[in-house]
């Protein structure tokens, strides 16, 4: 016991070589602010330090503990440390912009970031411009505090709309180059994380009026063109290709949260047309395959990609596969135009209508021109899709897709307590995953050369598993799959085994002589 508390009555030790008064000041917060803003008649002692000496005794404090940056900011860090940043050499920044990048997680500070009333002795200033300018320093230190400190910014609802307005005043030029050119991993993942976050729309109450949402729609659709302007597209690709080949932060598990931003970025950005056709003449469909790869390995690092790089990077690839003006009606008919000019088996050809017990429903009266261009529309959209979801197979991803699948899509409410604690815990985004993987696997069965693949790596289970899913496009997804996986003949007693719903059996197989039909629609 008594070593015990011996070992408590120890704190930090100074370190060789550092006078003592000199660590008696690195322990004087008061001391280290006044000395963050130089010789000034406002300080009550003689300054000893540098402004960058000072801003690095209070940045390893800062780091410390949240107590000690919440003290930091009580007694006034944050507007020396802003007045430094504006007097100090270029060489001497890094100490001042981690110091505010680690002031800045706290809430009370944020708030302070945003303010431009003078404090003696410096004149008002803000903060903002004064972070986009110092970004042209060459410094991959200071480029890591400046992107850092953004992303905080970003994340809170008093400091972002300062965020906003010098992104429209100035560009996102500086913060998507960061993004392509940057040596550290956690420079490129901040980056990318700030720029999301501006484009995430502002949650209203019940009671805002139409045009306020309207307003903030239209925002986030010219933030959005603005980064596409500017290169968005080609930045993230950029780093889903080769993140980490040249990375030189020295901290590798940047790399994953790099990877995970730039693809729900992406995914964000591939609801405009335009990015698509960008990520598409980019070979964006063939760099998002090799992320879903079973093959791939990211370079210099041992953990595995994360479910959320996956579940991002397979949204990304089914919204670059779907064509342009594909709807759910249109995907049950698509197959037709796949398979339009493969060999038809004769004992696989479908009955003559004139054998059904059921009377044909007549055909639409339309003009044979409107019929020609209908079905001139769906042969486009056969060879787009064919083209893209080739792509998927080429790379190995099915059995990462199908892996994707697997656990429920929420939890799930009901049953006894004990079955609830021995379930898996599931991962927050384990619904997306899912509903983008179903979705993937979905295109890729339309196609009879992949099916034999998809029901190999175990996709029967896991896509019967998530026709309950709560969510319903996920359930679309696995539907369709199945239908189209049923209607191979070799998987018929699989699909009863694990007792596929009659209702998704009964319409794979509809009548034929041998009761196969291997083209049936999704």
């Amino acid at each position: 016991m008594g070593k015990k508390g011996k070992g408590k009555e120890k704190g930090p030790q100074k370190p060789d070589g550092m006078s003592d008064e000199m660590w008696a000041l690195f322990n004087n917060t008061v001391d280290l602010i006044q000395n963050l803003r130089g010789s000034c008649v406002f300080n009550t002692i003689q300054c000893t330090l540098t402004k960058a000496q000072a801003a690095m005794f209070l940045w390893g404090q800062a780091v410390a503990s949240l107590a000690k940056r919440e003290e930091c900011v009580q007694l006034g860090a944050v507007p020396q440390a802003i007045g430094a940043l504006k007097t100090v050499e270029d060489h001497e920044k890094p100490p001042v912009v981690g110091l505010l990048h680690c002031l800045s997680s706290v809430e009370v500070a944020r708030e302070q970031y945003a303010n431009t009333k003078s404090v003696p002795p410096h004149p008002g200033i803000a903060l903002i411009p004064l972070l986009w300018e110092s970004l042209n320093t060459n410094s991959t230190a200071t480029e890591v505090g400046i992107i850092g400190t953004l992303n905080n910014l970003s994340q809170s609802v008093e400091s972002k709309g300062v965020v906003l307005k010098e992104l429209n005043n100035r560009g996102p030029e500086l913060i998507i180059n960061v993004m392509s050119t940057s040596l550290s991993c956690l420079a490129r993942s901040d980056a990318a994380s700030c720029l999301l976050n501006c484009i995430v729309p502002a949650v209203f109450g019940a009671d805002t009026s139409e045009s306020v949402k309207e307003r903030e729609k239209d925002r986030v659709l010219d933030l959005k063109m603005l980064y596409l302007e500017n290169n968005i597209v080609e930045a993230c690709l950029g780093v889903l290709a080769g993140c980490c080949s040249d990375c030189n932060s020295g901290v590798r598990q940047y790399c994953i949260p790099a990877l995970e931003n730039c693809a729900f970025l992406l995914q964000k950005m591939l609801i405009l047309e335009e990015a698509k056709q960008v990520c598409l003449k980019t070979d964006g469909v063939g760099v998002l395959c090799k992320l879903l790869s079973d093959m791939y390995k990211l370079p210099k690092l041992s953990p595995e990609l994360s479910l959320q790089a996956k579940a991002y990077a397979a949204g990304c690839v089914y919204m670059l596969a779907v064509p342009k003006g594909i709807d759910e009606d249109m995907m049950g008919s698509i197959s037709t135009y796949i398979h339009a000019s493969a060999p038809v088996d004769p004992d696989m050809a479908p009955l003559p209508m004139e054998d059904l017990d059921e009377e044909p429903e007549p055909e639409p009266d339309r003009s044979a021109e409107e019929a020609a261009e209908g079905v001139a529309i769906m042969k486009d959209i056969a060879v787009t899709l064919t083209s893209q979801v080739q792509l998927i197979a080429e790379e190995h991803a099915i059995l990462s897709l199908v892996t994707l699948c697997q656990g429920p899509a929420m939890p799930e409410g009901g049953g006894k307590k004990k079955k609830k604690a021995k379930e898996p815990p599931v991962a927050p985004d384990m619904a997306d995953a899912q509903m983008n993987a179903a979705g993937c696997l979905r295109l890729l069965s339309l196609f009879i050369e992949n099916r034999s693949a998809i029901v190999g790596a175990g996709a029967l289970p896991l896509l019967t598993k998530l026709l309950d899913s709560k969510t319903e496009a996920t359930r679309l997804h696995a539907q369709g799959a199945l239908l189209n996986l049923g209607a191979d003949s070799a998987v018929r007693e699989q699909m009863q085994e694990i007792k596929v719903p009659e209702y998704i059996t009964g319409l794979s197989w509809p009548p034929t002589k041998n009761n196969d039909n291997n083209d049936a629609p999704v």
